[in-house]
């Protein structure tokens, strides 16, 4: 087809008689380059003006006249030619057209026959969804990864082998990860492992950053359990001697009582064993006999009034001095010395 295109090329030409139009208008401009404009002439200096303008007009006018005659052959020859690159074109753009139809659908077709294999390869390999990871759509962009027959090519089927491979290894890692979480928790010391919550922020990350992350978390719940273990103890400590006083401060109540009972069933028993009173015949007189005398006991004893007046009753009584009816006792003034 380029052989067969003819062009003939003849450069336009265009003559004019620029030397003599040029003299002859520079001659009647320098008329009016001459002119002064003042206020008597300034309405012929405008009007000189407009036709200094329109002369130039006509100039501008004759030279489009002539380009455009001169260019109409050119613009005759442009749409020829684009003409017949249109008609390239426009067969171009329907070969494209149809090969863009047939690599779409191959493009489909290869992302089909991939993602059923990964199915395949997910099920074999017992990957759970949660690990099904492998992405097929840069696979599919590629149209080697068919063949004219329809099948996946080779480099596709291994590649889609080698990502399902990949996510059961991840599986496989978090698995163990997960099961040695509890053992590596217990032999920190911890006496509640962590759980999934606390690790699944890292849990996926490489080993080297695992490893570190994990043995940070660990060591912060090893601490975070001793410091609860102290408090725990000094609470128990505190409890135990609040615990302790108190049973002190019972046994304490439980002696005093004990004694104050022990007084009381001796005044009364004492009451008990003292002979009733004389009635003194109807011709007698009743005499109220008071008698003051001191009794020292030791300090260190700490006998109680109560005590004291028993005491004094049995001294009585043991003396055939009949019990009284009533007996007082209170604690002398200190004696005074004069110096």
């Amino acid at each position: 087809m380029d052989q067969q295109l003819t062009i003939q090329i003849q450069a336009p030409k265009i003559s004019v008689n620029f030397e003599t139009v040029a003299a002859a208008l520079d001659a009647e401009l320098q008329h009016y380059a001459s002119l002064v404009v003042t206020p008597d002439n300034i309405k012929g200096a405008k009007k000189a003006a407009t036709e200094i303008n329109k002369l130039a007009g006509e100039i501008d006018q004759r030279r489009k006249d002539a380009v455009a005659d001169v260019s109409a052959p050119i613009k005759e020859f442009e749409a020829q030619m684009k003409d017949l690159h249109g008609r390239c074109k426009s067969v171009r753009q329907s070969i494209l057209d149809q090969a863009d139809k047939y690599e779409s659908q191959a493009r489909e077709q290869a992302r089909q026959l991939l993602t059923e294999r990964r199915t395949e390869l997910w099920d074999d390999a017992s990957v759970v969804d949660e690990f099904r990871k492998a992405e097929v759509d840069d696979l599919a962009e590629k149209l080697s990864s068919i063949t004219d027959k329809g099948n996946l090519a080779k480099s596709a089927r291994e590649a889609i082998e080698a990502r399902v491979k990949d996510d059961r290894a991840l599986q496989d890692k978090v698995e163990r990860r997960l099961l040695e979480l509890e053992r590596d928790c217990y032999a920190a010391g911890l006496e509640t492992p962590l759980a999934r919550q606390h690790v699944e922020h890292f849990l996926y990350a490489d080993d080297e950053t695992y490893r570190g992350q994990l043995q940070t978390m660990i060591a912060t719940e090893v601490e975070r359990q001793q410091k609860a273990e102290a408090r725990r103890r000094q609470m128990a400590d505190r409890e135990a001697a609040v615990a302790a006083e108190t049973q002190a401060e019972s046994q304490r109540q439980d002696a005093a009582d004990a004694k104050q009972a022990d007084v009381q069933a001796a005044v009364a028993q004492a009451e008990q064993a003292a002979p009733p009173a004389e009635e003194a015949p109807d011709d007698s007189r009743q005499w109220r006999v008071t008698i003051v005398f001191e009794v020292a006991t030791p300090r260190e004893k700490n006998i109680s009034v109560d005590q004291l007046k028993q005491h004094v009753g049995t001294r009585l009584k043991d003396a055939g001095i009949p019990a009284p009816s009533y007996i007082e006792a209170h604690q002398a003034e200190p004696e005074h010395v004069d110096a």
